[in-house]
């Protein structure tokens, strides 16, 4: 009896890491990834796009948040989804994944599947990178001062990270809620909770029929 309850134990400890790097999760990061809006920088507010992605190797759950606001919405209240009559049972069974899997951070693959290069970096790193973006950009400059210069490496190439959630979905994976957020500092961000759909085929298609909770933070 020992060895098919060891391989039971073996078998649910790596569920959360399959799932996390199921094809179904990096296409639907990857599509909102590719999707978000640049930022505006420098004199002028000029759109910057990114050269290179930087992502957080590992999904964010509501123990791993930081920023202003970055942890209102990394829990999943039932509250901060609202659904047609219909899906109702679609999302009690994400719901259930949820719950079985919320606490799980796991490291993300380099599976993703847009061409633009990216880098997953640690948390040290993603900290360090938005640390030296807010000191670079002070609110208030006294009169003949120049802005600081922001001497990260990565800040030629990328004026954004994103942090992701893991991908939880319905019983035959037609439905997924995924975290999803963006940050240019450690206090200027946005995020949010966000509903997909597969079509009939075979893509991930934003949900826009269900309403989802979502947040932004700036000085």
């Amino acid at each position: 009896m020992v060895l098919p309850v060891l391989a039971l134990v073996v078998l649910a400890s790596a569920l959360p890491v399959a799932l996390a790097q199921s094809s179904d999760a990096y296409a639907i990061y990857s599509g909102l990834i590719e999707k978000s809006p640049v930022v505006r920088t420098g004199p002028g507010n000029v759109p910057t796009d990114d050269e290179v992605y930087l992502i957080e190797s590992t999904t964010s759950t509501g123990r791993t948040s930081f920023g202003a606001s970055a942890g209102r919405f990394t829990e999943l209240p039932p509250t901060c989804v609202q659904v047609p009559a219909s899906d109702t049972t679609a999302f009690s069974e994400i719901l259930a994944d949820y719950d079985a899997r919320k606490n799980n951070s796991v490291t993300l693959a380099r599976q993703f599947t847009f061409a633009k290069s990216y880098q997953l970096l640690p948390t040290k790193e993603i900290e360090q990178f938005l640390k030296d973006a807010l000191d670079a950009t002070p609110q208030v400059l006294p009169a003949g001062f120049s802005p600081p210069v922001n001497r990260n490496p990565l800040y030629a190439k990328s004026k954004r990270v994103f942090r992701l959630g893991d991908v939880y979905f319905n019983a035959n994976r037609s439905y997924a809620l995924v975290y999803f957020s963006v940050f240019t500092t450690t206090l200027d961000g946005s995020g949010g909770w966000r509903s997909f759909r597969k079509s009939a085929n075979g893509q991930w298609e934003e949900n826009r029929s269900w309403s989802t909770c979502a947040w932004g933070s700036g000085r």
